[in-house]
């Protein structure tokens, strides 16, 4: 209730958005009530394992998906001039598409190497890289790589065993997919150039002009929200009301990629700081003027700068830490190695997501994830019920 009301103080003030001010809290508001809530035993449901049952089905229609998914790719290859972005079949281009996809095979992928079945978490890995999301692959790889750090600290022998199969892994991915490498090497050649030339006003005004720029605008889009957080103590404390800055909200509903012409006059809100600040490094008109720069190294999307910037610092804290504690208070109580491992994999996963995307308010991302470590949770009372139960000796 503190959030809803901060949220409507912070519109009234910016001048009345009551649209983005809905959408923004339903997205947000649901997502927090469900990662939140806890689950309440009912004795009709206390001898079912739900978690497996649910990864068993997910992982059947998962199958179905990416097979379609590698049929389309085929079809698509042999005709597209531009086969980027194809590995979606049955999927669906709406959304994110292939990316999107490739976060849930990549997620999936994890649970079965933590389950020690490797031949599945290689089908479903293969699936997530070609869905050609080089800075998903790169934040999957760290997301992975905290969760075994510690294992692989203390196994010397097992360390070398994975970095042999890893490197060997990647070298046929690399013979495969090539371009999904060398993306990666670009961004982080351009990444480089903000320790020789960059400089925030000038960027900005060769966005405003439409010209090419070549450090990355995700960079500027970073240094534009920390000088507006840091100045302005309205939007410090309150935000710049929920949906107006940067949040998938505000480019929903800014007038700007919107194609139906209904709609558009419908919706057509471009706030001041949504203009100001985030409308310059990505809009329709520099994307059709410099094709191939609308990467997610250009985009202004992360839901850890919407929510701060949009709810305040005040609000904003507290709906990250009650979204990740959820999460954390899960792991805690799992004592299985391998669940334990799965769930802290999710924690940092979506922390690094959240960074890069506005993957917060994305339901087919957060939903899944959110619902797997919910099914644990209600596993977890299950077997605490049954382990508590009075027997005849007692």
């Amino acid at each position: 209730m503190a959030i809803i009301v901060a949220g409507t103080i912070s519109m009234i003030i910016e001048g009345f958005f009551v649209y983005n001010l809905v959408f923004s809290l339903y997205l947000i508001i649901t997502t927090l009530l469900f990662a939140t809530a806890k689950p309440v035993q009912r004795d009709r449901f206390q001898d079912k394992a739900y978690f497996n049952s649910f990864i068993k089905i997910f992982s059947y229609f998962l199958v179905v998906v990416n097979i379609s998914a590698a049929i389309y790719a085929v079809l698509v290859l042999a005709t597209a001039d531009y086969p980027e972005d194809v590995f979606t079949g049955l999927y669906g281009k709406g959304g994110f598409g292939s990316h999107s996809l490739s976060v849930i095979n990549f997620l999936m992928a994890t649970y079965y190497f933590f389950e020690k079945k490797y031949k599945n978490f290689a089908f479903f890995f293969v699936c997530g890289i070609l869905g050609f999301y080089g800075q998903g692959l790169f934040i999957y790889v760290i997301a992975f790589g905290l969760v075994i750090l510690p294992y692989l600290l203390k196994n010397v022998a097992t360390t070398l065993k994975i970095v042999f199969i890893a490197v060997s892994f990647f070298s046929v991915v690399y013979l495969i997919n090539p371009a999904n490498f060398k993306y990666i090497r670009v961004n982080i050649a351009y990444a480089e150039l903000i320790f020789e030339e960059y400089d925030y006003e000038y960027e900005i005004e060769k966005m405003k002009d439409h010209r090419r720029t070549y450090i990355p605008r995700y960079i500027t889009f970073l240094d534009g929200s920390r000088r507006l957080f840091f100045s302005d103590a309205k939007v410090f404390f309150l935000g710049t009301s929920p949906g107006t800055y940067n949040s998938r909200v505000a480019f929903y509903l800014n007038g700007d990629f919107i194609q139906n012409k209904t709609y558009k006059k419908l919706f057509n809100y471009q706030t001041e700081y949504h203009h100001d600040y985030v409308l310059p490094i990505l809009n329709r008109k520099y994307l059709a003027n410099t094709m191939w720069n609308d990467g997610t190294r250009n985009q202004p999307f992360s839901s850890l700068v919407s929510v701060l910037l949009e709810y305040g610092f005040i609000f904003g804290s507290i709906i990250l830490f009650l979204f990740f504690s959820s999460i954390r208070r899960v792991r805690k109580a799992t004592s299985r190695r391998e669940s334990s491992n799965f769930v802290k994999f999710i924690f940092y996963y979506c922390l690094i997501l959240f960074l890069f995307q506005y993957y917060l308010e994305v339901i087919e991302i957060v939903f899944p994830m959110l619902l797997m470590v919910k099914l644990i949770e209600v596993d977890l009372l299950n077997a605490k019920s049954n382990q508590d139960a009075p027997t005849l000796e007692s």
